[in-house]
């Protein structure tokens, strides 16, 4: 049992201002057999007024917990508990009544048996309100969340599922005009849309209309952690077996993620794997998710490792007043590393992506690009502080949406240096030589292909470096910028340059 009170009074004879604040807590706690009941109260009352003067405002809150727990049931815990709580505001100098809420709330959880963790939370709560037009509210949460690691850690398994409901009012966008360089998007006249560029003059702002609907929202978060080197970590490699020395060099990933604000009544029920009927248009508010398969070679080997990925993903997005529109991506890579002494390394990946992207909207064009990517790069360290490096990049895109199809080609060539000061400070230069070949030609290329450039030869520059004045302060200085082709609508000059500082302090 304790009980805590507190009684603040303050006067600010400058203004004329005078307040009083009084705090309490309690609590009362009882231990039988294999429970623990318990009662918890928090209140506050809070009142201010200007002397000489009747006109008193404050609040006022008294919210009382009853809960019953298990005890000395280890690894097993279970606890229910109820809640009430009213809060009232001043108004002609009495205290009315201004919301009043109910609930209760449950938790089964088992800690760490046999390496499983598991627990489930359901809460509800619900809010009734006397001054103001705002609507009662109810909230419902169920959280469930599940962790297994057998074999010495060999073997991750995560899983959450949650589920709860809101209230999700459509948007608008804005794209508000900035200096330029300034912003991060610009507006294509030949697209007839803003696409994204960090040198542009239009930043993006969304506004809720205030519309607002209920909605489910759910949330799905899945990942599935294989590494066999975990189980043979203490055991010396020279009894191992063959098989089991191969297995120590191979460890893969599985991530799955959903994320969804529906109006379907029934959220524990999902839908099959088809993107169409995982998010129903007319039920859907937003729906997202994405799976990803990584396979690796040598992942704790210092001088070469080796990524497979696939990966996929949808999104949905019916919240915006100009309309719906869909997002689809597939991705499969390589990626290659080899470090041929203490001073050479190498790099090496491919990559094949596909982007469907749909709108339902009269003044955009749908895309459908298929997309081809191969990158060397060497570097060469004769410091462990100085590093040059050279990169290469070779891009085939295709737009399959008009007919006949958009094609382009990428090639650009990176030189970089960088160079550190050992735990201080750190300097980074690089250049970037692209040229793009478009067919047929009259064609203009959506910002999705080729990493956003534009037909025909560009140079970018980038020029960065960062100080650390002390463990909690960090000074930051850039300059980058760009040489465009001829011809280009809506860019204004050729060349943009573009300078930025920055201080930033950690706390």
């Amino acid at each position: 049992m304790h009980y805590f009170r507190e009684q603040i009074s303050s006067e600010n004879h400058n203004q004329n201002l005078r307040s009083n604040w009084l705090r309490q807590q309690g609590q009362v706690s009882y231990e039988f057999w294999y429970l623990r009941p318990s009662i918890r109260y928090e209140g506050e009352i809070k009142k201010g007024s200007v002397k000489k003067d009747s006109i008193i405002v404050g609040f006022r809150f008294d919210e009382l917990v009853g809960e019953l727990a298990t005890r000395k049931l280890d690894p097993f815990r279970a606890s229910i508990n109820w809640n009430y709580r009213q809060d009232d505001s001043m108004l002609q100098q009495k205290f009315h009544r201004q919301s009043l809420a109910r609930g209760w709330g449950t938790e089964f959880a088992l800690d760490q048996w046999h390496n499983f963790t598991a627990s489930l939370e359901l809460k509800r709560r619900v809010r009734q309100y006397f001054q103001s037009t705002q609507p009662n509210k109810e909230t419902r949460l169920s959280d469930f969340k599940l962790f297994y690691f057998p074999w010495k850690g060999a073997l991750k398994t995560e899983l959450r599922y949650q589920v709860s409901n809101t209230q999700i009012s459509r948007r608008e966008k804005l794209y508000l005009k900035v200096e330029k360089g300034q912003g991060n998007y610009r507006y294509d006249p030949l697209l007839e849309e803003y696409v994204p560029d960090p040198y542009g003059d239009y930043v993006l702002r969304t506004f809720a209309t205030g519309d607002y609907e209920p909605a489910t929202d759910i949330l799905l978060n899945f990942r599935l952690r294989l590494q066999p080197r975990q189980h043979w970590i203490t055991t010396d490699n020279k009894k191992l077996s063959w098989w089991q020395r191969v297995l120590q060099n191979l460890s893969t990933e599985t991530c799955l993620r959903l994320d969804e604000k529906t109006k379907r009544s029934n959220p524990w029920k999902l839908s099959t794997y088809n993107p169409r009927s995982l998010f129903p248009d007319n039920l859907t508010i937003y729906g997202r998710y994405e799976l990803r398969q990584d396979i690796l070679f040598f992942e704790n080997v210092l001088n070469r490792s080796l990524r497979l990925r696939w990966q996929q993903s949808y999104e949905l997005n019916n919240r915006y007043l100009e309309g719906r529109h869909s997002v689809f991506r597939r991705e499969q890579s390589l990626r290659y590393f080899h470090r041929f002494s203490s001073e050479f390394g190498g790099k090496f990946s491919y990559q094949f992506r596909r982007v469907r992207k749909e709108y339902h909207v009269f003044d955009r064009n749908n895309r459908n690009i298929f997309s081809h990517a191969v990158q060397f790069e060497l570097s060469y360290r004769p410091k462990s502080l100085l590093e040059f490096a050279l990169a290469a990049k070779l891009i085939a895109d295709s737009n399959r949406e008009p007919n006949p199809p958009t094609k382009a080609c990428l090639l650009s060539v990176v030189p970089r240096i960088t160079y550190g000061l050992r735990k201080s400070a750190r300097l980074r230069a690089e250049l970037d030589f692209s040229n793009v070949t478009v067919a047929p030609r009259s064609r203009v290329l959506p910002y999705e292909m080729v990493e956003g450039k534009h037909a025909g030869r560009s140079l970018y520059w980038r020029l960065s470096g960062d100080y650390r004045m002390s463990s909690r302060l960090m000074f930051m200085i850039s300059y980058s910028g760009r040489y465009q082709p001829k011809g280009l609508v809506g860019y204004g000059s050729r060349v943009m340059h573009i300078g930025r500082a920055e201080v930033k302090a950690f706390f």
